[in-house]
């Protein structure tokens, strides 16, 4: 039996009704992230850095525009916040400049994420994937990421109709061309698909746009250099604001609590996602979420590493440690406070 798409768009309007609360002064979140409690930061080797992923003891980060990415080496085991990546005379001495392909554009990285082989760094200049293969240590041809033949999730029961199908990219449609015409940033970050989830759909990636209606995308790459890319779903997102979309950058999954982070740099905070599946994504309270400590300006990305650690980057270097890449340990992050008056 078919979920009837008038049914569906009750249940939607009813949760945004529900949401619009949001829509007022956010409450501030209970629990600020201390400052002073940082594990590592990096001092800042480029400004307005857009991207993290660390693998071990190496550490990949990407600046605003750029025909390179910075790989350092990291050592965890370091006693001193600053000496995470360099010596005392030298704090940036383990970091060295990986060029993207020669003759190529600048690119605009968002995200980086491994899959196999292969590595993903997310392209907002091209909205494409440019691939590197590590095993091989060759770059191969870029992927453009095909977002216009998305579908909804699955519900309970079963398959999106066609008219929904043509109702969502209709919107999709619409609202890609606004962002276009304001020329705003396509994309806001990128994660490995929730090992939780069970759509089933083959998805590898999950990709946050800074688009009002659709915030999120799951993504398929297939072939054997995996360079056909293609949007599967638009996932229901509830509690978001649509103010808020376009302002967003950072996507980050936190596979304890089985949730979504997404950074609000004009808010000041992580905003937290109870995320079971593609098909049901909710906002928690406001005072859940978590917020930043004033001496991050501009939050620009995030990651959570297989120790559960958070990375955060930023657009500009903070005035008292000169560093725009901070490590937190899950203990300090992720430390359940108790409920404000």
């Amino acid at each position: 039996m078919e979920f009837p798409h008038r049914k569906r768009l009750w249940i939607g309007l009813l949760m945004s009704c529900l949401a619009l609360p949001a829509l007022a002064a956010a409450k501030k979140p209970n629990r600020v992230l201390p400052f002073d409690q940082l594990r590592h930061f990096q001092v800042a080797l480029e400004h307005g850095l857009y991207a993290v992923h660390r693998d071990k003891d190496l550490v990949l980060t990407s600046a605003r525009a750029t025909k390179f990415f910075l790989l350092s080496h990291y050592d965890e085991k370091a006693k001193e916040q600053d000496l995470g990546f360099g010596s005392l005379h030298n704090p940036t001495d383990k970091s060295e400049r990986m060029p993207f392909p020669e003759k190529e554009k600048e690119k605009r990285i968002r995200g980086i994420v491994p899959f196999g082989p292969h590595w993903f760094f997310l392209d907002a200049g091209f909205r494409q994937f440019a691939l590197w293969h590590q095993e091989e240590k060759i770059w191969l041809r870029p992927a453009d990421v095909i977002l216009d033949l998305v579908r909804p999730p699955r519900d309970p029961r079963g398959e999106p109709t066609r008219s929904e199908v043509a109702d969502l990219r209709r919107g999709f449609t619409r609202a890609f061309g606004k962002v276009q015409q304001d020329n705003n940033e396509l994309f806001g970050g990128l994660t490995a698909i929730p090992t939780f989830w069970k759509d089933g759909d083959g998805s590898q990636f999950l990709l946050l746009l800074r688009v009002p209606e659709t915030p999120l995308m799951t993504v398929r790459c297939r072939g054997r250099n995996m360079n056909s890319c293609q949007a599967m779903r638009a996932c229901f997102v509830h509690g978001l604001p649509g103010h808020l979309v376009e302002e967003l950058y950072g996507l980050a999954v936190d596979p304890v609590r089985k949730e979504l982070l997404i950074g609000s740099p004009g808010e000041q905070r992580i905003m937290r996602f109870k995320a079971p599946s593609c098909y049901h994504i909710a906002h928690l309270k406001d005072d859940d979420d978590i917020g930043l400590p004033e001496q991050l300006k501009d939050l620009s990305n995030m990651f959570i590493d297989s120790e559960r650690n958070l990375w955060l980057t930023t657009l500009r270097p903070d005035l008292y440690k000169s560093g725009s890449l901070f490590r937190y340990d899950a203990s300090v992050w992720a430390a359940e406070t108790k409920a404000g008056p």
